[in-house]
Order: structure tokens, then C-alpha cells, then sequence
């Protein structure tokens, strides 16, 4: 059991680092633009926005899912918050791509209308 205690202890380690990188990306998805300079930055953010989640999408899955698929063929039973929390980071990629989708078109219209 110590293997699998200790890829259960690097499983809970890297779902915090995702939810933590995820949610600090996500935030910054959501800032409204209140100038064309605003705007513009959005825009910055979005195309780096990408890039990091195409990170995050990677750890989700060479790192996340990898060990959990390990400790399943040890039969380890995760605790519930840590199953809870490999669920939700799971999840993360397709919340910052719908998030970023409407940024992109939030970033659009903003930069129309100050340019107006």
C-alpha cells in the first residue's frame, strides 16, 4: 500500500494545483473591459487563455487520470473529496473553453463599441 498511498498524496497534490491554476484563469475570463486599451488586454488574455488550458488539459490527463487509472488497478478506494475533487478538475478544460468562448465574444463586442 505504500506505492498507492503515495500516488494517492501526488494525486491530491496535482487536482489542487489544477483547480487553483484553473480558477485563477477563469476569474481572469470573467473582468469586464471598460476602455479600448481593456479591450485589447482582453483580447492578450484570451490567446494566452489557450495555451494554458491546453496545459491544464494535458495534466488532466497524462497526470490526473494516469493515477487514478494506477490506483484503480491497486484497488485503492479514493475518499470521497478526493474523487470529488478528480471530478471536478476533470471538468476544468470545458469550463475555461466555454468561458473563453464568451469572453471572445464579449472581447469582440466591447472592442466595437469603443471604437464607436
Amino acid at each position: 500500500r505504500g506505492v498507492a498511498d503515495l500516488l494517492h498524496a501526488e494525486l491530491v497534490e496535482k487536482t489542487a494545483s489544477v483547480a487553483s491554476r484553473s480558477s485563477s484563469l477563469l476569474a481572469s475570463l470573467t473582468q469586464d473591459s471598460d476602455s479600448t486599451e481593456a479591450a485589447m488586454a482582453m483580447k492578450e488574455q484570451l490567446d494566452s487563455a489557450a495555451d494554458e488550458c491546453g496545459d491544464i488539459s494535458l495534466t488532466v490527463a497524462t497526470e490526473l487520470l494516469a493515477r487514478a487509472a494506477v490506483l484503480d488497478q491497486f484497488s485503492y478506494a479514493l475518499p470521497d473529496e478526493t474523487s470529488a475533487a478528480l471530478h471536478e478538475a476533470v471538468g476544468w478544460p470545458h469550463r475555461i473553453e466555454q468561458q473563453a468562448a464568451a469572453a471572445q465574444l464579449k472581447q469582440e463586442r466591447d472592442t466595437i463599441q469603443f471604437q464607436e
